[in-house]
């Protein structure tokens, strides 16, 4: 009886240590398995390898892959805001962290929107961008509070652009330009008041 409990306690401590030293050997060959250029990308984590859970493993490689396929100008950009976010306090980072997991949270739909609408604003010019930011920082948050509410009722509101309802021919039959009949007349730029 003695004999059969030291058996099955050395078969338990084996089953127990045997995969873990397994799990040492094979996270500390998955080092070696990876390329040359995926070991230089990855030298500041060499040491720390085999000791990272797989998932961690996993998301670095994908990273390492990612950073492969970039452009040299992707790459500077990258390092930019890697060393933009580096440089911002503790609270910031927070709550852009929060921000981008509302963001996840939305629906794809919406994400969508918001991405285009990102889009959209980038490729305003310059000028008009710090225009918009400087006229939206003025802005006292009740002020913003009701300026977003607007634009979400507008967006819910929005109804296809006449562009794509009916189209009108240009000329009627006797040669004479077609007027808009639903839209207002347009202010010239040179008339119009700055927002």
């Amino acid at each position: 009886m003695m004999n059969l409990n030291k058996m099955f306690l050395t078969i338990f401590l084996i089953a127990l240590f045997f995969p873990l030293s397994l799990g040492a050997q094979e996270s500390t060959r998955a080092w070696q398995a990876l390329t040359p250029q995926q070991q230089q990308l990855l030298a500041p984590m060499k040491n720390k390898w085999s000791l990272l859970p797989q998932e961690k493993r996993e998301r670095l490689l994908k990273g390492a892959e990612r950073w492969s396929a970039l452009s040299d100008g992707e790459r500077k950009a990258a390092k930019e805001r890697f060393q933009s976010w580096k440089n911002k306090t503790p609270d910031e980072k927070k709550r852009i962290r929060e921000r981008f997991e509302q963001f996840r949270k939305l629906p794809k739909e919406e994400r969508q929107r918001l991405r285009a609408s990102r889009e959209r604003f980038q490729q305003l010019p310059v000028e008009r961008r710090e225009q918009i930011r400087e006229k939206f920082r003025s802005l006292s948050p009740a002020e913003r509070k009701q300026f977003r509410r607007q634009l979400r009722e507008r967006r819910n509101n929005r109804q296809e652009p006449e562009r794509f309802q009916q189209r009108r021919p240009f000329n009627d039959r006797n040669g004479a330009r077609a007027q808009r009949q639903s839209a207002p007349p347009r202010t010239p730029p040179s008339q119009r008041s700055a927002r």
